[in-house]
């Protein structure tokens, strides 16, 4: 026996059912323009390529999730990814300008790049909290820190704790001044 179906229930289903579609279509698509160069870029340039390819999916996974929960997730992407771009740019750049060949380099500049790195950090966590206006923490932060941390790696396994490091004390530490109220 058919049982009566109501032709506007199917054709508001098969719309949702698009729609979510389309969503997920979404935020596969960002998290890849995102991740994909980033993680090439790192994977390239640091001793540990697992590593880079770990916390580059790691980053994948965190945008996707991010931009399908939409509201407050998504909104805290963008400073999260713009601190984290910062993050990620500057060791591999201060790593690029000390390229040697054969990778048989001793510069004694080196020893810098963990510093550049929590620099980097130190700024992201500096323009996160500028940018951020709402939306989860979690998400700027996490999105910051993995992004960042594909930059760092380019020092080793190191790289993201001076990252995480800098960002931290940027994120949480006040910059302007203190004002006294007298007493």
């Amino acid at each position: 026996m058919n049982l009566p179906t109501d032709p506007d229930a199917d054709i508001r289903r098969r719309a949702r059912s698009s729609y979510e579609r389309a969503r997920a279509g979404n935020a596969l698509a960002l998290a890849g323009i995102v991740a994909a160069p980033a993680m090439l870029l790192s994977t390239g340039c640091c001793p540990t390529p697992t590593a880079s390819i770990l916390c580059g999916l790691a980053l994948a996974a965190a945008i996707a999730l991010a931009r399908f929960a939409g509201k407050g997730s998504q909104t805290a992407l963008r400073p999260g990814l713009i601190a984290g771009a910062l993050a990620f740019a500057l060791p591999l750049a201060c790593h690029g300008l000390m390229a040697c060949p054969n990778d048989m380099c001793v510069s004694p500049r080196l020893r810098w790049i963990p510093f550049v790195a929590a620099g980097a950090g130190f700024g992201a966590g500096i323009v996160m909290r500028l940018l951020f206006r709402q939306g989860s923490r979690v998400v700027a932060g996490s999105t910051a820190l993995l992004l960042g941390s594909l930059g760092s790696l380019v020092m080793g396994l190191s790289g993201p704790a001076w990252t995480a490091l800098g960002l931290a004390v940027g994120a949480l530490v006040p910059v302007g001044p203190v004002s006294r109220q007298d007493a």
